[in-house]
């Protein structure tokens, strides 16, 4: 890297120190992820043939319906795929089956914000102030000009000599920050709520699935499935027991179970539907139920109709 690079670099450094730790703050917080749909597209790619756009919409059409329709009382839709039209395919497409996702997810809205109260509160309390001063900020700040000074008249050494200070510095502000983040971890661990979210995610003709470690193998409504325990998120959340159901033919585990893999049905058209690959996300008391209201026999028959 050129030398003003460097010193831009440990510039933007030491402006993020004076920023009273927003980012780190906002980086331990609970955070949600959602999956978006796609559509074979990468940015790049062609209008869909009328075939695909029939496919697609009835593909995602067929495993809304499968889905359960109610909601358990006290709990909420909070996000859910919407059915849309097909505008634009990959250039890929075509060369293998034609994948479609639809999702749902569930949260027990009233629970979960208890929660992330008690967590804010929590949070403010330790968060309130920057655990870097001013004045080490400022210091840091003089430091990092002094070498672009340096750097400028050509004074390697003095550049050398300044940037171990800067490094020596930037390992303290880190360690604090780090206390910080460590705080905000054991807050988010103690306060995060079980059974407050579920989450249902339907993949048609997807052609492999990686598998969470130490997943064990079961049979769910009769299709061979693997169940996964929860754990915590290195932010300290609690990432409920998954449970993953593959429906259709020439599906086979890779070495170690680390993925289920399918054989793709020879000649047959990218828009015919030969997998169902059905994720839950759920507390193990509840997966029980959830299992009982997904329509298993339509999923089964639209596979049948190919």
């Amino acid at each position: 890297m050129e030398e003003g690079g460097k010193v831009l670099q440990m510039v933007g450094v030491a402006m993020a120190a004076r920023g009273k730790c927003a980012s780190r703050v906002v980086a331990g917080c609970i955070i949600l992820l959602f999956l978006a749909t796609t559509a074979h597209g990468d940015g790049t790619g062609r209008k869909p043939t009328p075939a695909e756009q029939e496919f697609y919409r009835s593909t995602q059409d067929a495993l809304a319906a499968a889905l359960p329709a109610d909601v358990p009382e006290g709990w909420e839709i909070t996000d859910q795929a919407e059915s849309d039209e097909l505008e634009v395919v990959g250039i890929e497409t075509g060369t293998r089956p034609m994948e479609v996702t639809y999702y749902l997810q569930w949260t027990n809205v009233a629970l979960q914000e208890q929660g992330e109260e008690k967590a804010a509160d929590q949070i403010s309390a330790i968060t309130g102030s920057s655990p870097v001063s001013d004045e080490d900020v400022a210091e840091y700040e003089r430091l990092a000009v002094k070498v672009a000074e340096a750097a400028a008249a050509g004074d390697i050494e003095t550049v050398r000599v300044l940037r171990q200070q800067m490094a020596e510095q930037a390992a303290v502000f880190n360690k604090a920050f780090g206390e910080v983040d460590e705080k905000i971890v054991e807050i988010n661990r103690a306060i995060t709520a079980p059974d407050s979210h579920v989450a249902m995610y339907l993949f048609a003709n997807r052609l492999s699935q990686s598998l969470e470690p130490g997943a064990v193998r079961t049979v769910v409504a009769g299709y061979p499935a693997f169940r996964a325990k929860g754990y915590y998120t290195p932010s300290g959340e609690w990432h409920e027991e998954t449970t993953t159901v593959f429906m259709g033919k020439g599906w086979f585990a890779t070495p170690g179970d680390a993925a289920y893999q399918v054989s793709v049905v020879a000649k047959a058209p990218h828009t015919s539907l030969q997998t169902v690959v059905a994720v839950i996300e759920a507390d193990p008391r509840r997966t029980g139920s959830i299992v009982e209201m997904i329509d298993w026999p339509a999923l089964q028959a639209a596979l049948d109709q190919n």
